[in-house]
C-alpha cells in the first residue's frame, strides 16, 4: 500500500497500522519524512490557504532542507521499514519543473539511502529529460504517476502523455493510478495488457467516471475487480498497491482494511 494512505498520522503510526492489517509491502509518501511533513505539501499544492510569498517560503524551505539534510535520516527511515517488517518497494518523491538540478540529484540520493527500488514521481513531461539525466547516473527506475481533471498538457494523464514519457528514455517507466487513469476516460485493463513491462506498480483506487470522486473499493466505476483478476491470470509480478483516498467518517485503518478484503475477496485469498 501507499504510505499516503495514512496521512493523518506520522510515519511510525502509519507503519504500525499496515503492520497490524498484515501488509508486507508499500510505497513510502515523501511528505511523511520531509520537512514541514503534509502541511507543506498541502499549502504547495494550494489545498490550504496561503499567500503567493507564503507558498514561497515553504517551497523554499524545503529546497534547503532537501539540500542540506543528511543522508542518515533516510537510513534510519529504511530501518523503521524493516523493524515493522515491510519491504519498501518504491518512495514517491514528486519532480517537478521548479526543482534544480541539485535538488534533482539529492533525490535519488534520499531514494538510494531508502534503500527503495525505484522513484515513483508525479512529474512534469518537461522536468523528466533532467530526471532521467540523474536516473542514468544512479542506475534507477523513475515511475511517472498519471492524474486525472488536469488540462495541461505538460502533466502526465492519459495514454497520450504516458506514451511521451516513456519515449524519454527506458529508465522512465509507469505506476498507473488505475482509479485516475479510468476517471479520465481510459481503460486500465487494456492499458496494462499492452504495456504491463513498463509498468513498475499501480495504485489501486475505485472513482466514478468523469473524473468523479475516489469511493470504496467495488462502488466505483474503476475496473478494479477486472485489474485484480488481470494481474492473477497474467501472473504479473509488479505489486499493486492500495491508496485510500475517499472520504469517510471512520479512522484511515478501519477504511485501508475494507480495501485490503475487497482485495483478497476478488482474488479468493
Amino acid at each position: 500500500m501507499q504510505s499516503y494512505s495514512f496521512r493523518d498520522r506520522p510515519l511510525q503510526q502509519a507503519l504500525q497500522a499496515m503492520s497490524r492489517l498484515g501488509i508486507e509491502e508499500g510505497e513510502l509518501y515523501s511528505p511523511h519524512i520531509e520537512f514541514g511533513g503534509v502541511a507543506a505539501q498541502r499549502v504547495l499544492l494550494g489545498m490550504d490557504p496561503a499567500s503567493p510569498a507564503q507558498r514561497a517560503t515553504v517551497r523554499e524551505e524545503l529546497r534547503r532542507w532537501r539540500l542540506e539534510v543528511s543522508l542518515q535520516h533516510f537510513a534510519d527511515v529504511a530501518a523503521q521499514w524493516r523493524r515493522a517488517g515491510i519491504r519498501l518497494n518504491a518512495y514517491n518523491l514528486s519532480f517537478r519543473d521548479d526543482w534544480s538540478d541539485a535538488e534533482i540529484d539529492r533525490g535519488f540520493q534520499m531514494a538510494r539511502a531508502l534503500d527503495a527500488s525505484l522513484i515513483a514521481s508525479s512529474s512534469t513531461l518537461s522536468v523528466l529529460p533532467r530526471v532521467a539525466s540523474f536516473a542514468d547516473k544512479y542506475g534507477m527506475i523513475v515511475a511517472v504517476h498519471n492524474h486525472a481533471g488536469l488540462n495541461d498538457a505538460n502533466e502526465i494523464t492519459g495514454p497520450e502523455s504516458i506514451a511521451r514519457a516513456l519515449a524519454i528514455s527506458p529508465r522512465i517507466r509507469v505506476n498507473l493510478d488505475i482509479g485516475h487513469f479510468s476517471a479520465d476516460g481510459h481503460d486500465p485493463v487494456e492499458f496494462i495488457r499492452e504495456h504491463h513491462e513498463r509498468i513498475t506498480h499501480l495504485h489501486l483506487k475505485d472513482r466514478r467516471n468523469h473524473d468523479g470522486p475516489a469511493v470504496p473499493f467495488g462502488e466505483g466505476d474503476t475496473p478494479l475487480r477486472e485489474v485484480l483478476l488481470l494481474m492473477k491470470a497474467r501472473g504479473y509480478d509488479f505489486p499493486g498497491n492500495i491508496e485510500y483516498e475517499y472520504k469517510s467518517a471512520n479512522d484511515a485503518e478501519v477504511e485501508v482494511g475494507k480495501c485490503l478484503d475487497y482485495c483478497r475477496r476478488v482474488l479468493g485469498q
